[in-house]
């Protein structure tokens, strides 16, 4: 009886262990969800001040050329504009980064190692010609 009562209180343990890993598993796909819409939308956000800085370095190179501004006006806006395409690489490389967070929360999973020798993910390594 004290066995079956041990081995009851370890099926308990395990059952328990078991349905925590898969609460924090829904809970980290859950999270990585909601990042990646985050940074998707802050992604779009950055795109448009992209666009507007473009547009602003446009409008003061135009004007540099007809001699309404000086040449520090243009570099201003050029400093602006690389600044909005630099956090706008950044942010896209954190959404990426969430992304593969998430394909391996999902049990997906690479090696650079695979990578190289031209693998696929979850592709088993080719076998070696001549062995046995």
């Amino acid at each position: 009886m004290a066995r079956l009562d041990a081995a009851q209180a370890r099926y308990e343990q395990m059952l328990e262990s078991y349905q925590q890993t898969i609460l924090n598993a829904f809970r980290e796909v859950a999270d990585l969800l909601v990042g990646i819409a985050a940074r998707t939308e802050q992604r779009d956000r950055q795109r448009t001040q992209v666009q507007a800085a473009t547009l602003a370095l446009e409008l003061a190179q135009t004007r540099y050329r007809k001699g309404l501004v000086n040449y520090l006006d243009v570099l201003e806006a050029e400093v602006s504009a690389l600044n909005a395409e630099l956090v706008l690489v950044q942010t896209e490389r954190a959404r990426l980064n969430d992304m593969i967070s998430l394909f391996r929360a999902l049990g997906g999973g690479w090696s650079p190692d695979a990578v190289a020798d031209g693998q696929h993910p979850g592709q088993d390594a080719p076998a070696q010609a001549g062995h046995s």
